[in-house]
């Protein structure tokens, strides 16, 4: 099926692009590589590269529906465009930084057929060594979670972060999960009709998760679909340009605990702060120890750590 087709599109892939060329050339070569069989479009909005991302696409895949910002959006803001003026009846929001598998988006797309009482699935993730990535998890983010992640736990800890987390290797079926990663996530357009696009006070981080869990509060269940695979090489423009993405990572975790606390909002952000700010200090003395192999990322990721410490009373 040819993927320049408009008219009766039944899946638009959407993607967001800032200085990543390579990374994303390789993400649109592996979706002509493992196209959908049914009619479907492809969106990108270059948002303000000046990496020579956008001309790249035009010589390389002029099919592509590509939108060249001449500034950068937040990625919530260029999403949203592109799911207003696509067409298809599922909208796959897919980050550059993946490598698609075959058969992916017709697996995801004949479960979704299947069963409409979904509003969201996402695939199997994997590293780029071929390893299970963490890609879905259960409850709603918040202290727990962050105490979690901030110090390794789901590693070190697994029974402890077993409310929270999903054992991935032992799970070959759908599973029905509470929130999705935002490397791939597939939605009907009818569900995004019904609850709404992404929120765009999230600039970037948390806005998948709170997409998915408003989602589930519209009565639609959120599924891992393992028979589906990707590949997300991951923390692509983190690691580029360490100080702000780190910066709206933990603004978008403050952000998401502050909106969705029922009870004393002030006070739960004020503890998640405390624990943000051991967990930063881990991964300072993490990435110290790194810089020794890792000079110039590690520099970077030391930076991008202190200034969260010094930013986040603020945030």
């Amino acid at each position: 099926m040819s993927s320049d087709e408009h008219a009766n599109v039944e899946i638009s892939i959407t993607l967001v692009n800032w200085n990543t060329k390579d990374v994303l050339l390789d993400c649109l070569q592996s979706i002509v590589d493992n196209p959908p069989s049914r009619p479907y479009d492809i969106w990108l909005v270059d948002n303000g590269s000046t990496d020579g991302s956008a001309q790249a696409v035009r010589d390389r895949f002029p099919h592509v529906r590509l939108i060249a910002n001449s500034q950068k959006q937040p990625f919530s803001v260029a999403n949203n465009r592109i799911i207003k003026l696509s067409k298809g009846r599922y909208i796959i929001y897919q980050n550059v930084d993946t490598i698609v598998h075959p058969g992916l988006y017709d697996k995801v797309y004949e479960y979704l057929e299947a069963h409409p009482d979904v509003g969201a699935v996402g695939p199997r993730t994997l590293n780029k060594d071929r390893t299970l990535q963490r890609s879905c998890w259960l409850g709603v983010p918040g202290l727990e979670s962050a105490l979690i992640e901030s110090f390794y736990l789901w590693k070190w800890l697994p029974s402890f972060a077993s409310r929270k987390e999903v054992n991935l290797s032992a799970h070959h079926d759908p599973l029905a999960v509470d929130h999705l990663l935002g490397s791939f996530i597939a939605v009907p357009r009818r569900v995004i009709e019904d609850v709404g696009m992404l929120d765009e006070s999230y600039p970037l981080y948390f806005l998948e998760t709170e997409w998915c869990i408003r989602i589930q509060q519209g009565g639609y269940r959120i599924i891992y679909l393992p028979a589906a695979e990707i590949t997300h090489l991951g923390q692509q423009t983190q690691w580029k340009y360490p100080i702000d993405s780190l910066k709206q990572l933990y603004e978008g975790q403050c952000h998401f605990v502050r909106a969705t606390s029922k009870q004393w909002p002030g006070l739960r952000v004020a503890a998640l702060k405390l624990i943000l700010a051991s967990g930063v200090l881990l991964r300072l003395g993490v990435w110290g120890v790194k810089t020794i192999h890792q000079r110039d990322l590690g520099k970077g990721m030391v930076k991008g750590y202190i200034g969260v410490l010094r930013r986040l009373p603020a945030m």
